[in-house]
């Protein structure tokens, strides 16, 4: 699949209203309300910046979409392919997985290969996602989806009070999401920390877009906000502190999984 990194953006202007759109636009589905400029690019609406003569909200509103892009790339950037070998087996690792489902109520499904054009699901199938530890360690795991408007949402665990520890050997398969628009390039990101002793329990739900301010304020993700791979975190997404050497040093401690895929338009009959 195309990484975030290779999809180039043009600011472009439609009827006074200015759009940051990618470089070869967005695909849209037949029945879109042609008189909204937004759906005339297949735009997801937050990423019509207003109008060009209002004033100066247009560099603000420019330089959040941006902030919000770069948060979602580097978060990628951190994780490695989720079918990838496993590392060194006394450390910390998740495996990762996107599973198809014929419908709703199907019992079995199947999972969604990495093929020589990457994953592709179309509109109207039914997925969801499989996590598990496969090593000798307890672990914490978050679980986050960016979708193609570079969206960060959590969607495991289902709230910081749901627990998310996974003993050896231990999967879950998260709820089912039904493919839909706005399409383009989308990502599911699969963090695992080596669990602490205790009843305390890391989350990196707080790193969700865009209240992302707020989240930092919450008591409930200090753990998480200052473990090693937390401190990273910080400092690749958001410009914070970290000191050199974190990622190497503390590598056993965590990992990051990375599946990606493309959504389109429902397969022709």
């Amino acid at each position: 699949s195309m990484p975030l990194a290779s999809q180039s953006r043009l600011l472009r202007v439609l009827q006074e209203q200015a759009i940051l759109v990618p470089a070869g636009g967005w695909e849209t589905v037949r029945g879109q309300d042609a008189g909204n400029v937004a759906s005339q690019t297949g735009a997801p609406p937050q990423f019509a910046l207003g109008s060009v003569v209002a004033g100066d909200t247009l560099p603000a509103a420019l330089q959040d979409v941006l902030r919000r892009i770069a948060r979602a790339h580097h978060l990628v950037r951190l994780g490695t392919e989720g079918e990838a070998p496993l590392n060194a087996a006394e450390g910390v690792d998740v495996q990762l997985a996107l599973m198809r489902f014929p419908s709703r109520e199907a019992r079995q499904g199947e999972v969604v290969p990495y093929a020589a054009a990457g994953r592709v699901l179309h509109a109207g199938e039914v997925v969801a996602f499989r996590v598990m530890n496969p090593t000798t360690q307890m672990v914490d795991v978050t679980l986050l989806f960016i979708d193609s408007s570079y969206g960060i949402i959590s969607i495991y665990p289902a709230s910081d009070e749901h627990d998310n520890r996974l003993g050896p050997g231990q999967y879950i398969t998260t709820r089912r999401f039904v493919i839909e628009p706005p399409f383009g390039t989308e990502h599911v990101v699969a963090i695992a920390v080596k669990a602490t002793t205790g009843t305390t329990r890391a989350t990196f739900t707080y790193l969700e877009q865009p209240a992302l301010t707020l989240a930092q304020q919450s008591t409930r993700s200090a753990p998480a906000r200052h473990s090693p791979l937390g401190k990273l975190l910080e400092w690749a997404m958001y410009g914070g502190e970290t000191t050199r050497g974190t990622h190497s040093a503390d590598h056993h401690t965590y990992a990051v999984r990375v599946l990606s895929w493309q959504t389109t338009v429902a397969r022709q009959p």
